[in-house]
């Protein structure tokens, strides 16, 4: 079952209580407080930041640099990467820990996946360009493919 708001939850339950689960059975689920609290509107539980501004070429230039294999995208205002692992089930494995870092930050990248390659190009749409928000991510997905490629 899932929520207006995209929440699914676990009902919290005391171990022995009447109607608790059995190891391997369904566990009955119920929507979120946020969800529940608004209405099931589209509030999620994340990362709470202010929206970022657009960066000039220079600020987005500078930041770049600092980065580890990133680069300015030739036809639009964003930043890219190409990861190369050792096999596609630690591709997968990258883009699982990057997934749940841009939702907690909702802020999600272009990514395409070929076996043992993950392509991600980073651009804040609301803002029409790079952010402070993609420099960010890339940094974050910079440390998990770190733990993948060891």
């Amino acid at each position: 079952m899932s929520f207006a708001c995209g929440c699914i939850r676990p009902a919290v339950r005391r171990p022995g209580a009447v109607g608790a689960s059995a190891p391997g059975s369904r566990v009955r689920l119920t929507r979120c407080a946020a969800a529940a609290s608004y209405g099931q509107g589209s509030t999620k539980f994340r990362e709470t930041q202010p929206m970022a501004g657009k960066m000039s070429e220079a600020e987005r230039d500078q930041a770049v640099q600092k980065l580890d294999g990133w680069t300015v995208a030739a036809d639009r205002d964003a930043i890219q990467k190409t990861f190369q692992f050792k096999s596609f089930n630690a591709a997968f494995g990258f883009m699982q820990r990057v997934a749940l870092a841009a939702e907690k930050m909702d802020h999600h990248p272009e990514w395409f996946n070929v076996y043992n390659r993950v392509d991600i190009t980073l651009s804040s749409h609301d803002v029409g360009g790079t952010s402070e928000r993609d420099i960010q991510l890339a940094e974050k997905a910079d440390r998990f493919a770190k733990a993948f490629q060891e």
